[in-house]
């Protein structure tokens, strides 16, 4: 592995902010409450820049061959990448509510898929942050079969903390972001071997 460095519902524990409002839950949020989420980002547009960002890059060698890639294909496509047990992902159309357990609460982030491309040798999908997420930026999955037979997972990610709480957390913000490409590189491993 390779690294370099609204109102949803009533009775919803929130902390507000004077520009948003990011969902917090004490205990793992229920279907419906990821979906008042989900609901109340539908019409908003990403907003960010890539000014400022930090960038982050990780690759793990998955393996070789066209079984090995298709399988890191279709895992890519299903957002099994983010099926770690402290983070899930609940995809509705273009949008994902990014579900995360840490530090003793969980919280709901929601992204937009931007752009999807798809050859005979990639896969690759680029999602944006929307307004509610904590942090700002974009996030890109590829996996490709490289021309000497091996298929890898890239992940490179753009990103800068909006919500005070991230701003004010932001080492162990930096802490869950590297344990997340290290936990999903992992799975993306389990899924092809």
């Amino acid at each position: 592995m390779e690294s370099s460095s609204v109102n949803a519902t009533a009775g919803l524990p929130r902390i507000s902010t004077c520009c948003f409002k990011l969902v917090f839950f004490l205990s793992r949020p229920t279907a419906a409450q990821i979906e008042s989420v989900l609901k109340v980002e539908r019409t908003a547009a990403p907003s960010y820049s890539l000014s400022g960002t930090t960038r982050d890059y990780h690759c793990v060698r998955l393996g070789s061959g066209d079984e090995v890639f298709q399988a890191a294909k279709r895992t890519l496509k299903n957002w099994k990448m983010m099926d770690l047990g402290w983070l899930c992902v609940v995809v509705s159309g273009r949008d994902a509510a990014i579900v995360v357990r840490h530090y003793g609460f969980w919280s709901v982030n929601v992204a937009r898929v931007l752009r999807v491309e798809e050859t005979e040798t990639k896969y690759s999908m680029t999602y944006a942050t929307l307004p509610e997420h904590a942090e700002a930026g974009e996030e890109n999955f590829t996996v490709s079969h490289r021309p000497d037979d091996s298929v890898w997972y890239e992940i490179e990610a753009f990103s800068r903390p909006r919500h005070w709480l991230a701003k004010l957390g932001y080492p162990l913000t930096r802490m869950l972001q590297k344990r997340f490409a290290r936990d999903s590189m992992r799975r993306m491993q389990r899924a092809c071997s």
